[in-house]
């Protein structure tokens, strides 16, 4: 086994064990928004090998995944958000080739997605 696949696996379970310890119950998963930003159509649940920090009082987080499965590569090359507990984070930046050689993580940066929702009834 390559040296790169001994180490994305020990990171995968660090991820794991960090996960169960900082996030036990949240839900993380790929998205794709629809045309008019009102509903995200769902891509993939990451439920392992990740790990993820919110910065700047919980407005931006980065999200690692140690996975080289065909279906987060393909969920990757389309993902527009990060739903976390339903909470959708815009994706500013995010690999879009799958992760080789000492670099084995997926890395993701996302911004909160504001909730233009609530503004809808206003009258002007």
């Amino acid at each position: 086994m390559p040296a790169y696949v001994d180490i994305r696996e020990g990171i995968a379970e660090a991820f794991d064990v960090l996960s169960e310890e900082f996030h036990p119950e949240t839900v993380l998963k790929l998205a794709n928004a629809s045309g008019s930003y009102d509903e995200f159509d769902e891509l993939l649940t990451i439920s392992s090998k990740r790990f993820f920090e919110f910065t700047d009082f919980r407005k931006t987080l980065l999200l690692e995944i140690a996975d080289d499965s065909t279906a987060l590569t393909e969920a990757m090359e389309v993902a527009t958000h990060v739903l976390v507990d339903d909470v959708p984070y815009e994706i500013d930046r995010g690999d879009i080739t799958a992760p080789a050689s000492t670099d084995v993580t997926w890395k993701i940066t996302a911004t909160l997605f504001p909730d233009t929702k609530r503004f809808s009834t206003l009258s002007i």
